[in-house]
């Protein structure tokens, strides 16, 4: 490394300050715990051992030509879907009105009390505890593998929660609540069948809501093309009976030119 060994100490510091104050959960954290002035061949070798596991980190996005974020498989989503309309909205509005807020704010409050409650746990957990959850964790993911080994889908996002490539909203949340489901049966704890309970409770309402959202815009639908069916209807019947009265005064026409 070209870096002192103070340097050094001073980067490992600032990643596990970094670590600690955010609600990480890897792999897929250490673009958000960068390592400073450090070369890319180090910085691999130091991710490595950060990130203690064989699973390889998912990118998953990329800074186009003019600097925007996006999706490296490039698939469009909510954010950019967010992203154009605040950069609309900032287009039609005066310039006294323009706002520099980001789409999603969290109060600096809130912030500062999650961080000192993450310090605070963190403390209280010796390196003993943490490889115990680890390899709960561990274990818990395989029997899931084992147990939708037959799901596709299931499959897809068990694989990218481990390698930190999962985004919402490229998976459906009927197979969410179903993974959720067997969670809750290989490790049942009466707080999380709770709010999973809640989730699908939630989760059916929306459902419900969408349908019916469905059946009123295939109702306007059959209306709209109804109306256009009749208006075309009478439109061509009214060309016929134009073209029938043509047809007749070109007929007139004629018999009296031959007579």
């Amino acid at each position: 490394m070209d870096q002192s060994l103070e340097q050094c100490l001073g980067d490992i510091n600032q990643s596990i300050a970094s670590l600690r104050s955010q609600n990480f959960k890897p792999p897929g954290i250490f673009h958000n715990s960068l390592v400073h002035h450090m070369v890319s061949r180090d910085l691999g070798d130091f991710a490595k051992i950060l990130r203690d596991t064989k699973d390889q980190e998912a990118v998953m996005f990329k800074l186009d030509g003019k600097g925007v974020l996006r999706r490296k498989d490039g698939k469009e989503g909510v954010f950019d879907f967010l992203a154009e309309r605040e950069t609309k909205m900032r287009k039609i509005a005066p310039q006294h009105e323009r706002s520099a807020k980001p789409l999603i704010q969290i109060p600096r409050k809130f912030n500062l009390e999650q961080q000192k409650k993450e310090l605070a746990d963190s403390s209280k957990w010796d390196g003993y505890s943490s490889s115990l959850i680890s390899l709960e964790t561990s274990s818990l993911f395989t029997q899931l593998l084992q147990r939708f080994a037959d799901d596709a889908e299931a499959q897809k996002i068990l694989k990218s929660l481990r390698t930190g490539g999962f985004i919402i909203e490229d998976v459906s949340p009927a197979s969410l609540i179903t993974i959720l489901r067997e969670v809750n049966k290989l490790r049942p704890v009466a707080e999380n069948i709770k709010e999973v309970s809640a989730i699908e409770e939630e989760y059916f309402q929306l459902e419900s809501s969408l349908e019916q959202l469905r059946e009123e815009v295939k109702l306007q639908e059959q209306k709209m093309e109804q109306k256009y069916n009749d208006f075309t209807s009478a439109l061509i019947e009214r060309k016929h009976k134009e073209l029938d009265s043509v047809n007749e005064a070109i007929e007139k026409l004629s018999k009296k030119a031959a007579a």
